[in-house]
């Protein structure tokens, strides 16, 4: 995964996750020729627990999202 494609795929996650903004993911190639880019953060529940939190993000080799998904 190229620089450019990163920044561009980030932007997006940044934009639609503000929980994991400025927080550089985690990349693991798939073996479909696709990455894996793993956002984790930690958040607070309203009894002062803290909590992690996991947002997982496919991307294709063009840099387009297939699919995300997040933990609570």
């Amino acid at each position: 995964m190229d620089k450019k494609m990163l920044v561009d795929v980030c932007k997006q996650i940044y934009h639609q996750f503000p929980n994991f903004n400025q927080i550089s993911p985690v990349i693991k190639s798939q073996p479909n020729q696709s990455y894996l880019l793993i956002f984790t953060s930690s958040g607070s529940t309203c009894n002062g627990h803290t909590i992690p939190l996991v947002l997982r993000v496919v991307v294709n080799q063009e840099g387009e999202i297939v699919k995300t998904t997040t933990s609570r």
